[in-house]
């Protein structure tokens, strides 16, 4: 049996973590967040290093969004444990929708609750999920942890963001803004592919690609602190990126053709270099003038 730093086990204490009235020693889902004690590592795995097992930690990867949440189960009240009716004598909560295979959006093999990308999009789930995380670590920010795990003194917790609410949210969506582009290219990063993860030789024990450029400062092209894979007008041109991806523009340039007429008021764009244009952006060749 595993012990405490007294040297005491669960069935010596008698604890009861989730107090649904099932000792740990004797409950499958010591912290009732839907996933069994078996898949969390069952005393013997702590993730984020914060001294609480994961099979206890109702944030296993300290991202600041709940396992339940991310595991793709259940908890409308928010507070970390799968929804149900009540409690069988195993320390399952019934009629729920947990004690399946937890997601795993990015099929890396590290599930979603455990994975810092879950999408691998090369942006971190705490930063799309709408929570601080100024060191970049990963983790949200905060001034320590609960006995629960959940980070204290920060933002998280609370819903994940989901900006374009098409249902899925952002830490979990390759296109957040629903512009049509990916939020891997439009956070400045590689996807050769165009399979809307970040290029990379491989994923590590946290669920980050390895080998490639992701994880830095997601771009913002127009410097108005909304990055480019939430913004829908990412040049500040006045022209959507939606509507340059249709209309064969540059969404990350005001003025594509560099011609000195931006993209909202030019009537010829992709102008050939070097021509003059007139105040629409056309140039003789363009319009035919003789």
């Amino acid at each position: 049996e595993a012990v405490d730093v007294n040297g005491c086990s669960d069935s010596q204490t008698g604890t009861d973590t989730d107090g649904d009235g099932i000792p740990d020693d004797s409950d499958l889902d010591d912290d009732n967040d839907g996933i069994l004690d078996t898949v969390e590592g069952d005393d013997t795995v702590d993730t984020d290093g914060d001294g609480i097992p994961n099979n206890k930690d109702l944030d296993s990867d300290n991202d600041g969004i709940l396992d339940a949440v991310e595991a793709g189960f259940t908890d409308a009240n928010g507070d970390g444990e799968v929804d149900g009716t009540g409690y069988d004598t195993d320390g399952k909560v019934t009629a729920s929708d947990g004690y399946v295979t937890p997601a795993d959006t990015d099929s890396d093999t590290i599930p979603d609750y455990v994975d810092l990308d879950s999408d691998n999009d090369g942006i971190l789930d705490a930063v799309e999920a709408g929570f601080t995380d100024a060191d970049n670590d990963g983790e949200v920010d905060g001034t320590g942890v609960d006995t629960d795990g959940l980070v204290t003194g920060g933002d998280g917790y609370g819903t994940p963001a989901n900006t374009d609410s098409d249902t899925i949210p952002d830490h979990l969506d390759p296109d957040s803004d629903g512009d049509g582009i990916s939020d891997v290219i439009e956070a400045g990063f590689t996807d050769a592919d165009g399979d809307g993860k970040v290029d990379g030789t491989g994923v590590d024990t946290d669920g980050l690609v390895t080998g490639g450029d992701g994880y830095g400062t997601p771009a913002d092209t127009d410097s108005d602190s909304t990055p480019n894979h939430l913004d829908l007008d990412s040049d500040d041109d006045n022209v959507s990126d939606a509507n340059e991806i249709t209309n064969g523009t540059d969404p990350l340039l005001a003025d594509t053709d560099g011609d000195n007429v931006n993209d909202d008021l030019d009537q010829c764009p992709n102008t050939p270099t070097g021509e003059a244009v007139d105040v629409n952006g056309c140039s003789d060749s363009q319009t035919g003038t003789d």
